[in-house]
């Protein structure tokens, strides 16, 4: 004999069913649109964090300066992107560096405090550079009048009558460079203290007393470093940085290596270099990776000194995506302690002129891993697939990791 059911048991499979189907509309649909451009797309920055890889680029006082919505397009795309910056010009010394003793870093700051609130690593970038950023005006007027220059500009002048001479520069140098080490200490890390001294004559090596016994600038800026960040008790590192580096028969890369460990044999301590890797109209196989730029990281690695990569970019070319795609992997699996690039957005970008740098004069300047309307590239998907790959395997030749050498 048939039971009569509960009044209330048809309606509770009615509704079991009901509730099962909308389940499997969702998870349906879960899918598909998971295969949209950004959604649940995993972020460079997740993954690098995910491989305690150091993952960054240059950051512009745009950030801060701009329109709203420009701002957050931006900062939500390096936040998304990167877990280390280095700002692109507001450390460098015309800015820092507004007369004798004065020091201002209000407008770096702001950048650097930003960075601190979104858990990014910044990177001071730099402390010594010839460029036309690197010595303020008032100092290379002061020293000209010293040298008889003509158009000296008296209001640029100390205290009316007196220039600077060369013992003056030193002690205003290292003021200027203690005074960094000071401000930071407890919010910045990484260092570079010299940049391109393989430029030379340049400005530096011409007033600094170059041709005096221990007056070498570059040596004097590392003492210099070294000695207030013990004083401070800083977990920094010293880095010096370059470009045209990366290769290991280049006269430039031997040049470098060569001083670099020089300062090492007189106990003049350097952490790491900084190879900025700008590589524009230059396609980087596995095979001139390996036999051009592998010999320079194991001899700089074998010397103590880390490796840095700190400008990367390379030009639009057909192999632009491959390029990023072997120099990130063969960085990450040789043992570079961080990754940086220069220009991430092709909105925003700083690109030397293409027929100085062996390029078409047609080429574009888009080095960026997104688009002009922030669409992501083939150059984004390619930086995603290395660091999703990364195992970490590799170990060193010397162990010096992110530590300072002593």
């Amino acid at each position: 004999m048939r039971k009569n059911r509960h009044p209330m048991h048809g309606e509770f499979f009615q509704r079991a069913e009901a509730g099962l189907m909308v389940g499997i509309l969702i998870a349906f649909f879960s899918v598909i649109f998971s295969f949209g451009p950004r959604a649940c797309a995993e972020k460079l920055r997740n993954i690098a964090d995910s491989k305690e890889v150091l993952f960054g680029a240059a950051i512009k006082h745009l950030v801060l300066e701009s329109s709203p919505d420009f701002n957050q397009k931006y900062a939500a795309h390096f936040t998304e992107s990167f877990n280390m910056a280095t700002l692109e010009n507001a450390h460098k010394a015309i800015y820092v560096w507004r007369g004798p003793y004065d020091y201002h870093f209000e407008e770096a700051d702001k950048i650097v405090n930003w960075c601190i609130q979104n858990g990014i690593e910044v990177k001071y970038h730099c402390i010594i550079w010839h460029g036309d950023q690197g010595v303020p005006e008032w100092l290379r007027k002061t020293i000209g009048k010293c040298k008889g220059e003509p158009d000296f500009d008296t209001k640029a002048d100390i205290d009316g009558d007196h220039c600077i001479e060369s013992d003056d520069l030193r002690a205003l140098t290292k003021d200027y460079i203690e005074a960094i080490f000071a401000h930071y200490k407890g919010k910045i890390k990484y260092y570079d203290v010299f940049s391109e001294w393989a430029d030379e004559p340049n400005w530096w090596h011409n007033n600094f007393g170059f041709d005096k016994e221990g007056h070498d600038v570059l040596e004097c800026s590392f003492k210099w470093s070294a000695a207030k960040a013990q004083e401070l008790d800083m977990d920094a590192i010293l880095i010096y940085n370059d470009y045209g580096i990366e290769d290991f028969y280049s006269q430039r890369g031997r040049k470098v290596y060569f001083k670099l460990t020089d300062l090492k044999r007189k106990s003049i301590r350097v952490d790491a270099v900084g190879f900025q890797s700008h590589f524009w109209c230059k396609e980087l196989s596995e095979s001139y990776l390996i036999s051009h730029i592998q010999p320079q990281f194991e001899a700089f690695q074998s010397a103590g000194i880390a490796l840095f990569v700190s400008e990367f970019d390379a030009s639009p070319t057909s192999y632009q995506s491959e390029t990023y795609y072997n120099y990130l992997k063969f960085c990450l699996k040789y043992g570079v302690a961080a990754f940086q690039m220069w220009n991430f957005w092709d909105g925003s970008v700083w690109c030397l002129p293409p027929e100085t740098v062996g390029c078409p004069p047609e080429t574009e300047c888009e080095p960026g891993l997104f688009s002009k309307s922030w669409h992501e590239k083939a150059t984004h998907d390619a930086f995603s697939r290395v660091l999703k790959d990364f195992s970490g395997a590799y170990t060193p030749r010397s162990p010096v990791g992110l530590k300072a050498v002593e």
